[in-house]
């Protein structure tokens, strides 16, 4: 005997799959965003550290979101490198960029020339330039960075 279901939804939570039978997630809809970084072109400039950054927009923030393409050895030297995510909700218009470093490997500085940051479909990227050529040298935030 076939016994029909209905609809299922499932999440995963810490290490365990949650399973929900007959009920719909609260909402389907994401906003699609991307975060484009070019290292700088100069001696010793790339990285092996861990970078993340949280964007900040007039109706919310992003959190903090590890940049990391799999498979991809992302911040080097003169590379520009693209990260894409969604949000549950749209932060509205980008108002600013925090970045954060936490050096490892052998390579732990790290020199940023510029991000620009894509909101979803509409919407005006903003570039952030690092006019200073500071280098992130230790772990911490350094930012935010404005237009």
């Amino acid at each position: 005997m076939t016994r029909r279901l209905g609809k299922l939804f499932a999440t995963l939570v810490g290490t365990a799959l949650i399973v929900v039978m007959g009920a719909q997630p609260a909402s389907a809809t994401v906003f699609p965003y991307r975060i484009d970084m070019q290292t700088c072109d100069v001696s010793g400039a790339g990285t092996d550290g861990y970078v993340a950054a949280r964007i900040h927009g007039t109706a919310g923030s992003s959190g903090w979101i590890g940049l990391n393409n799999a498979n991809h050895d992302d911040f080097e030297r003169g590379n520009v490198d693209a990260f894409y995510f969604n949000l549950p909700s749209n932060i509205g218009t980008i108002t600013s960029v925090y970045v954060n470093f936490v050096p490892t490997g052998d390579n732990s500085a790290w020199c940023l020339s510029w991000a620009k940051v894509h909101g979803p479909i509409g919407t005006s990227p903003r570039f952030y330039y690092n006019n200073s050529s500071l280098w992130f040298v230790s772990t911490g935030t350094w930012g935010p960075w404005l237009p």
